[in-house]
């Protein structure tokens, strides 16, 4: 659970970037999911799916390996049900 190299901006070639975040008050079998998206554009949806873990902690979830992250920016959406409830973004720029 030690975050390294935290940032918000990665140089091309970055091969995998890893989106870390704490949870609270969630609930075994709630609906929750989250969405990439690339420049504004839907690049992984993996919404529907249900909660198993613990009721509070930390989570991190990774993108990259078989995608290919291009230059541009990158946005998580988690959501709760259908609820956007937390975001994050990132940069991946040419140097």
């Amino acid at each position: 659970g030690v975050i390294i190299g935290a940032s918000n901006t990665f140089p091309e070639g970055t091969e995998e970037v890893w989106a870390y975040f704490n949870f609270w008050g969630m609930k075994k079998g709630q609906l929750w999911g989250r969405i990439w998206t690339h420049n504004g554009q839907e690049y992984i949806n993996v919404m529907g799916e249900l909660w198993d873990d613990l009721e509070a902690g930390w989570v991190a979830y990774s993108i990259g390996g078989s995608y290919d992250l291009g230059p541009g920016e990158y946005e998580l959406t988690l959501f709760i049900g259908d609820q956007p409830v937390q975001r994050s973004a990132f940069q991946i720029i040419i140097e």
